[in-house]
């Protein structure tokens, strides 16, 4: 064997010479430049166009959660606000009818009429002496019996406080 082919590179996997090795990439000397500053204690401050996707995607997910919030706000005004302002008024309206019954001359035999009424119409019964409130409630909301004890306890309520 002689010196010149000792000289000369291997022969690679199964007698084939390697390939040259691929060219290297170049370094973008602003960012690695960016890097060290920080790795080094440099300005804390980042730019917008410092942030990474992570960051990008966190503030798309908390920006959709501002416009929940937004929607929440306008079903409050337009449904909770406007629907207690329109709960209030039927609540007045029911409480000024009730009075007007209980103050009428007649109030025993509109009574009677709307027991009479509510047993024919809606199959409800009522007693004599089921309170007078009860049997207007009734007679106003006939097919749910919770609105009317709600509203005969604001009733009590109400003529306590007067």
């Amino acid at each position: 064997m002689n010196q010149e082919s000792a000289q000369t590179s291997p022969p690679g996997f199964n007698g084939v010479s390697p390939s040259p090795a691929p060219a290297t990439t170049p370094v973008d000397e602003l960012a690695f430049g960016l890097l060290i500053n920080r790795a080094l204690g440099g300005s804390d401050s980042r730019r917008p166009s410092d942030k990474s996707a992570n960051e990008v995607q966190v503030d798309m997910v908390l920006g959709q959660a501002q416009n929940l919030s937004k929607m929440n706000d306008q079903y409050v005004e337009t449904f909770v606000v406007r629907g207690t302002k329109e709960l209030y008024a039927l609540l007045g309206a029911i409480y000024s009818y009730a009075l007007q019954i209980n103050e009428s001359p007649l109030r025993d035999h509109i009574l009677q009429r709307m027991r009479e009424r509510m047993e024919e119409e809606h199959e409800i019964k009522t007693q004599i002496n089921t309170p007078w409130i009860t049997t207007v409630l009734r007679f106003i909301l006939p097919t749910d019996r919770q609105p009317p004890t709600r509203i005969q306890k604001y009733y009590k309520w109400h003529t306590t406080k007067t």
